[in-house]
């Protein structure tokens, strides 16, 4: 008696998958990927003896004192012409063109968030 035995799918063999030779090359898993070592710091570290070291910390902080009022002075006029053109695409005046579009940034690390770019540029003039 000739029993056939029922296939799953009429492109399985006859048997079943269970008979199926196995792969010519089979291909071994990924193995996982280590987390990155942990930073490892030596500690404190001594740079008394660095003659460089302290005037380059007072200069930085000498810098960065003389910044702050101009990055006052200027966020101050940003604010002013920002109120100036609103949300117009374009403005000109006196020796001047600004421009603005609107940028949307997509989340990476930071939330996506969206502003307006503003490009200025001189009419007529070269740069000094």
């Amino acid at each position: 008696m000739n029993r056939l035995r029922h296939r799953a799918f009429p492109s399985d063999p006859p048997g079943g998958p269970e008979n199926d030779p196995p792969p010519a090359n089979p291909i071994p898993p990924e193995p996982p990927v280590p987390p990155p070592p942990a930073p490892e710091g030596r500690g404190r570290i001594d740079l008394r003896g660095d003659n460089q070291l302290p005037a380059l910390l007072d200069e930085r902080e000498s810098i960065k004192a003389e910044m702050k009022p101009l990055a006052d002075r200027l966020s101050d006029i940003e604010d002013e012409i920002k109120s100036k053109i609103g949300n117009a695409r374009e403005a000109v005046t006196n020796g001047w063109k600004i421009t603005q579009t609107l940028v949307h940034m997509p989340e990476r690390i930071l939330k996506p968030s969206s502003f307006m770019r503003k490009t200025y540029s001189r009419i007529g003039k070269r740069r000094r």
